[in-house]
């Protein structure tokens, strides 16, 4: 705020002389300026354009998770970390700048209990215009799973000044990946070391040159399995068939078809 003070003089032939002292009162901010020298030239009034922050958050940042190969367990738990994604360190200089706000927790827990295996970031706040790059990132481990082959998920966000004090936030869907991760179970092979048959003469001996011959054969397996496993030798070969001929001692004798996995 400024005051001005015209003065008009007559000059007495016939003219007058006009001056004016422009001198400032208050400053930008309201305050009362004292003892303030007049300003040279024209009164300087300065305004200021500000935006209000905006966020983005609810099922925009939706991760869920599916399982397949077997049903949840409720220990069952994997764990997505929210963090600036691979943008040459700009949305992280904006982090630092405090221009983006993350949420205060950057990480959540998806668990067997979780409803619908899938869970939320709270809100990401912009206070500045510009394009910012987020990646979600996974992690845990439980046996036999198979973690999704992209355990990084990067996603995109557009941020726009309407010019009239606000902000708009958007996912750009093009440049973004989608938070669903696929993990697989499958159970982890378990090998019999050696499947040993013995025969057994009772009420004689054996007699020179007796043998005799043992098959083994599958006889049922589970719904969805369409090959059983087969004892193998040590080079791999199947043995489903195998020879007990006389022992060197007594009448009991014992022969392998090999290991089963």
């Amino acid at each position: 705020e400024y005051e001005v003070v015209v003065t008009a003089e007559d000059n007495d032939d016939g003219t007058m002389t006009v001056t004016s002292k422009i001198t400032p009162v208050k400053a930008d901010n309201g305050t009362e300026i004292e003892n303030a020298e007049p300003v040279t030239g024209a009164a300087e009034f300065t305004n200021t354009y500000s935006v209000n922050e905006t966020s983005i958050g609810g099922q925009a940042l939706a991760v869920t998770k599916n399982l397949s190969g077997r049903s949840w367990f409720d220990s069952d738990e994997f764990t997505f970390t929210l963090a600036a994604g691979e943008d040459n360190g700009a949305t992280q200089n904006a982090i630092d700048a405090g221009e983006v706000k993350l949420p205060a927790e950057t990480e959540i827990t998806i668990s067997g209990s979780t409803e619908g295996h899938t869970a939320t970031f709270d809100a990401i706040t912009f206070t500045k215009a510009g394009t910012y790059t987020f990646k979600v990132t996974e992690s845990g481990k439980i046996a036999g799973v198979t973690n999704d082959e992209d355990v990084d998920r990067t996603f995109v966000v557009s941020v726009v000044d309407n010019n009239d004090g606000t902000l708009t936030a958007s996912i750009v869907a093009e440049q973004s990946e989608n938070l669903v991760f696929n993990n697989t179970y499958k159970a982890e092979p378990v090998t019999l070391a050696d499947v040993t048959v013995q025969k057994t003469l009772v009420d004689r001996n054996w007699a020179e040159g007796e043998e005799y011959t043992l098959t083994i054969v599958n006889t049922q397996k589970p719904d969805g399995v369409e090959t059983a496993p087969m004892p193998v030798d040590d080079n791999g070969n199947v043995v489903d068939t195998i020879t007990v001929g006389k022992p060197a001692d007594g009448n009991v004798n014992t022969a392998s078809f090999g290991k089963m996995t």
